[in-house]
């Protein structure tokens, strides 16, 4: 008898094991299918952002070798710059989706993934079609850019400034507080449109 009965406590004792368990999981579930709600709903108040990018050259050259057994250009020498355009997609909210914006996304996700550290921005305005974007001249030139690539870099900002703006049609660029942009064998005028739409080309 005594038996019997410290097998049914036993019996009871695992029942409540079991249910505590199960409850447990629902606990959970219900938890991560919030977490799931909520970030389904802050991916609907966002837009997505795509920021372009040079890929690295040394990748393009390598893949052109595998698929071809040899590269048959110079080493560093690429056809077009769409042959090394790469991609990013930002969310950022729908309300925020402006210049500035679009910028400081490019300049965290981008030059940083590139280069190891952002640029300062000093200024973003945007007054009507025409962007600017004003920067400290010393975190630009402490860039660790490959000569011959600086306005490959800027071109891509630029581009996805335009792209996902479609109102914007010309962006100038300019250093410390509206001066001329100078980089290495760049110079660009402050009143001449740095981009507007195609690769800018100096003295034109």
């Amino acid at each position: 008898m005594k038996h019997k009965k410290q097998n049914r406590v036993m019996a009871v004792f695992l029942c409540m094991i079991f249910l505590m368990a199960i409850l447990g999981g629902c606990g959970n579930t219900d938890s991560q299918t919030q977490e799931n709600d909520t970030a389904a709903e802050s991916l609907e108040d966002g837009v997505y952002v795509t920021l372009y990018m040079s890929s690295e050259l040394e990748e393009h050259t390598e893949e052109n070798t595998a698929e071809n057994g040899e590269d048959s250009r110079e080493p560093g020498e690429v056809e077009t710059l769409d042959d090394l355009t790469a991609t990013i997609v930002a969310i950022v909210p729908e309300e925020s989706l402006n210049a500035e914006t679009i910028v400081s996304e490019y300049n965290q996700l981008v030059i940083t993934s590139l280069y190891g550290e952002e640029v300062v921005i000093n200024e973003v305005k945007q007054e009507g079609n025409q962007v600017w974007v004003d920067f400290d001249s010393k975190s630009v030139t402490a860039l660790p850019l490959e000569e011959g690539t600086e306005g490959q870099l800027f071109y891509y900002l630029s581009r996805s400034i335009t792209d996902n703006l479609g109102d914007v049609d010309n962006i100038y660029l300019t250093m410390d507080g509206g001066q001329d942009f100078r980089l290495a064998h760049l110079w660009f005028e402050a009143s001449r449109p740095f981009y507007s739409g195609a690769m800018p080309v100096e003295g034109e």
